[in-house]
């Protein structure tokens, strides 16, 4: 669904891939689907996105938390909406679990040739108000990717699966 949107757009590249959290991964798989039909990615950068490699759910009581900080941070104006009310957030969250990554090599053959990740020092906002979620052990590290802070320069799983991510802490709080 993706590609066939990105390629209506650009039919060739050298493509520009851009996304925020969640979206980490859809770019990742787009990226490695345009880099194997030998397509050239520019750049791919991922905005305080979490690795598939080390990210494998999003649990509800993870969506409860974050909708009820939100709730209390905005003064209960519903008109922000919700975490889990996006489609593009539920969706993530259905095909997660079942997403099967691998490692994509792309800048060894020059066909990927800049991989950025920009990642907040701090992660969603801290209050004293809600407790933390309390999730199973295979779904501690989505708990911990969203609530902990920052503590290295690492590039949080990403290294994994990418060649030469360049890392850039960005001073703020995760949204």
């Amino acid at each position: 669904m993706y590609m066939e949107e990105i390629k209506k757009r650009q039919p060739a590249g050298p493509y520009l891939i851009g996304v925020y959290s969640l979206g980490g991964v859809v770019a990742f798989e787009a990226a490695r689907q345009l880099v194997e039909t030998g397509e050239i990615v520019d750049w791919l950068v991922l905005i305080d996105s979490a690795s598939p490699s080390g990210v494998h759910s999003f649990p509800d009581e993870l969506v409860q938390f974050l909708n009820t900080i939100d709730a209390t941070n905005n003064h209960n104006n519903s008109a922000q909406g919700t975490v889990g009310s996006s489609a593009h957030v539920t969706l993530s969250r259905e095909q997660l679990p079942q997403y099967s990554v691998r490692p994509l090599r792309g800048l060894q053959e020059g066909l990927i040739r800049d991989v950025v990740l920009f990642s907040a020092r701090e992660e969603v906002e801290k209050q004293e108000t809600v407790p933390r979620p309390k999730v199973g052990s295979d779904e501690q590290s989505a708990v911990e990717w969203f609530l902990d802070d920052r503590v290295d320069d690492g590039a949080l799983g990403w290294e994994d699966l990418l060649d030469n991510v360049r890392v850039i802490r960005v001073e703020g709080v995760f949204r």
